[in-house]
């Protein structure tokens, strides 16, 4: 916008000049508010192809760019005479008066505006349409810098480099790829304070019931295993099903809440078993029956294959995947 503000606009304003004396003389009559004949209507329409057809054959040959056009419009008006063939007359004849109207009604309104446009000064912010104003121009007078990235600023490293190159210059710079880094700047700090309060947590409240540092590493691990497990496993139902959130509540409610609790059998393929298998082991005073019966080893191989083996299905699942 700033370009058509700032530049030489001596030229511009003779053509306009130019424009509104050869338009001057032109007035438009009252728009007919009466029903459309659509009889005589259609027969207009009918002649028209007739005479469309005629001129197709004579640039099929010489130039096939108008005759595609010929033949789209030749298309359109026969698409248009079957439509109002079968739609109520009444209905038909409406609707073509308003559109007659209201098309006539803008092209008087344009000549108005064109004949009435001022070019005895350049144009100035003043001049702008309210719409185009409020977006380019702030209420304190400073136009809008709009900065486009070269490379993708959806990857983070883009984006932390375009934002950082953005406030080499100005500071205060706003948009979406400044609001997203500071938001996922943000989100990432929250969880690393919160993982480092929590953690510090754990090693007090464990050391405060006596089950030991070596139990608290013990059940940090299995924990942070049945994490990425879980996420990995999900993921991958996440691409292989349409209701992958269906699936994912009846597993948790169904198969570990209900059937991995009861039988003891299978709780060999539980992945919450698997990691009560080594964050559990070596904590005495637990009731027998919450103790899974699988080792600790049992338990870290389990969750390492069952991630591996997602991580791969995931692989293998993108690579046949259609992405935008």
């Amino acid at each position: 916008m700033a370009q058509y503000l700032t530049e030489d606009q001596t030229r511009k304003l003779q053509i306009v000049g130019e424009i509104k004396r050869d338009i001057s003389q032109i007035h438009f009559a009252p728009a007919d508010r009466g029903p459309i004949d659509l009889r005589d209507f259609t027969q207009t329409l009918w002649s028209l192809n007739g005479y469309l057809s005629l001129a197709m054959a004579q640039v099929k040959t010489a130039d096939p760019a108008i005759y595609q056009q010929l033949r789209s419009l030749s298309q359109t008006i026969t698409d248009l005479r079957r439509q109002m063939l079968m739609a109520d007359p009444a209905v038909v004849t409406r609707q073509l008066a308003v559109f007659q109207q209201a098309l006539f009604d803008d092209v008087r309104v344009t000549f108005e505006t064109i004949q009435t446009q001022d070019n005895r000064a350049r144009l100035t912010t003043d001049d702008l349409p309210p719409a185009l104003r409020k977006r380019f121009l702030g209420v304190t007078g400073k136009y809008l810098v709009q900065v486009y990235p070269k490379k993708d600023c959806w990857q983070r490293d883009h984006q932390k480099e375009f934002v950082e190159q953005l406030r080499s210059v100005e500071d205060k710079v706003t948009g979406t790829p400044v609001q997203l880094l500071e938001y996922t700047t943000l989100l990432k700090s929250s969880y690393q304070e919160a993982a480092g309060y929590s953690l510090i947590a754990i090693v007090i409240l464990g050391n405060h019931l006596g089950v030991g540092t070596e139990n608290i590493l013990r059940g940090l691990a299995g924990t942070l295993l049945v994490a990425t497990v879980y996420s990995a496993v999900f993921v991958t139902v996440g691409l292989l099903l349409r209701r992958a959130l269906v699936a994912g509540i009846l597993y948790i409610l169904v198969w570990e809440g209900a059937i991995a609790t009861i039988a003891p059998s299978a709780e060999r393929f539980s992945m919450t078993a698997w990691g009560r298998a080594i964050t559990d082991s070596g904590i005495y005073g637990l009731t027998p029956d919450l103790v899974p019966t699988l080792g600790a080893t049992t338990g870290v191989i389990a969750l390492v294959v069952a991630t591996g083996l997602a991580v791969v299905l995931a692989g293998w699942r993108l690579g046949r995947m259609d992405l935008p």
